[in-house]
């Protein structure tokens, strides 16, 4: 799977999903205080699970905290066929790659939903 069906988006934009139908894996920065607002993250995980994402990957610190509220929005919501996974302690390029071979080798397209676009941009390509 290329960087080329890798689409990035800022966290602080509105939400558009008009180039991802399919079935597509998410990449999150825990480091993002966008997800500290429980109310935002589950409506935004909602929203991004009703477009089609299937796998969902955080990274940083306190991603495990996060991986475990969007585990409660996707098993609430019935999608039992979703993965999610953390990565508090694995560098940027690491999560990465893992986001590039493992979350998105079934799928067609891959988020990178982040603040920091200029950051990802330059460890994902």
């Amino acid at each position: 799977m290329g960087s080329s069906n890798i689409y990035f988006k800022d966290i602080c934009q509105p939400l558009s999903f008009s180039d991802m139908a399919g079935k597509f894996a998410a990449l999150l920065d825990a480091g993002d205080l966008e997800w500290q607002d429980v109310f935002w993250l589950k409506q935004t995980v909602r929203d991004l699970l009703n477009a089609g994402c299937n796998y969902f990957v955080c990274y940083g610190e306190s991603s495990e905290i996060i991986h475990d509220l969007i585990d409660e929005v996707v098993e609430g919501c019935g999608f039992l066929d979703v993965s999610t996974t953390y990565h508090n302690d694995e560098s940027k390029s690491d999560v990465a790659s893992f986001f590039k071979l493992v979350a998105m080798q079934d799928m067609s397209k891959g988020l990178i939903f982040v603040h920091n676009l200029k950051d990802w941009r330059s460890v994902v390509n």
